[in-house]
């Protein structure tokens, strides 16, 4: 149900597995060297990584908040990791900018959260104010920006637009 998704205590829940999992994929790296780690979260799955990142030492060199209606924080540098390494898009179409501050913070394509923002497709309007639903999930289409800058930043490079 929809109406869950406004209440941060699955977000809560599901912080030692997250944490747990990263330090599990950090400890099957063998090289010489560190392994490079970006943590991708859509909608929802940004506000576990946030939750997760405030109260547990998060262990990823980048975090990309895709579609968030807010991370739990209101700072990028309330995550644990530098905020130039905290990226953020949501397009301009997508249903979630209507999200209030008051249910999961601000969220991270604002101004003053302090994220890099990035580039998407629109995505399809709608008829609430032009959201929609569809444009939620279309980050994932081919040749949409945002999974070409999801790419970049998973290769340690600077995303494109913002």
């Amino acid at each position: 149900m929809v109406t869950e998704a406004t209440r941060e205590h699955y977000a809560a829940q599901a912080t030692d597995d997250l944490a747990g999992f990263q330090d599990g994929l950090r400890a099957t790296y063998d090289e010489p060297g560190r392994s490079q780690h970006t943590l991708i979260g859509h909608s929802y799955g940004s506000t576990t990584i946030g939750h997760t990142a405030r109260h547990e030492e998060l262990d990823v060199d980048r975090m990309v908040f895709v579609g968030s209606p807010g991370v739990g924080v209101e700072h990028a540098s309330d995550l644990g990791i530098d905020p130039g390494n905290v990226y953020a898009t949501t397009a301009e179409n997508d249903v979630i900018r209507g999200t209030p501050q008051s249910i999961h913070e601000q969220q991270p394509i604002a101004d003053d959260f302090g994220a890099v923002t990035f580039a998407s497709d629109p995505g399809d309007s709608g008829l609430l104010l032009g959201k929609s639903l569809g444009a939620h999930s279309q980050y994932w289409d081919p040749n949409n920006k945002a999974l070409t800058n999801m790419g970049r930043i998973i290769a340690g490079q600077a995303p494109t637009g913002g």
